[in-house]
């Protein structure tokens, strides 16, 4: 956060206590993918973003490894965002 003259500015950045380390294979892939959730987070939304930002496939996970389909996606980069409790994690995702 930045403070001066003309007010207080926020970032828009994730404090590092609510950053979400999570693992995800293969990348790139055509039809599916495993999202490992970290210990004690048991239940993450998923949320695919296209390069203009637009979402474009949203999943509920409930177990540590997830398996996902991405075979509706169309082939491009992705921005895929995963929240689980308070806590936010975000990965760049190649769809072939």
């Amino acid at each position: 956060m930045v403070t001066g003259n003309s007010g207080t500015i926020s970032s828009l950045s994730i404090a590092q206590d609510k950053w979400l380390n999570f693992s995800m294979y293969p990348n790139p892939a055509l039809s599916n993918i495993t999202i490992q959730l970290p210990t004690g987070s048991n239940k993450a939304n998923v949320l695919f973003y296209d390069a203009i930002g637009r979402e474009s496939l949203t999943t509920k996970v409930s177990n540590l490894d997830a398996n996902i389909n991405v075979s509706v996606l169309s082939k491009g980069v992705y921005i895929v965002k995963v929240i689980s409790g308070d806590k936010i994690g975000t990965q760049k995702f190649v769809k072939e």
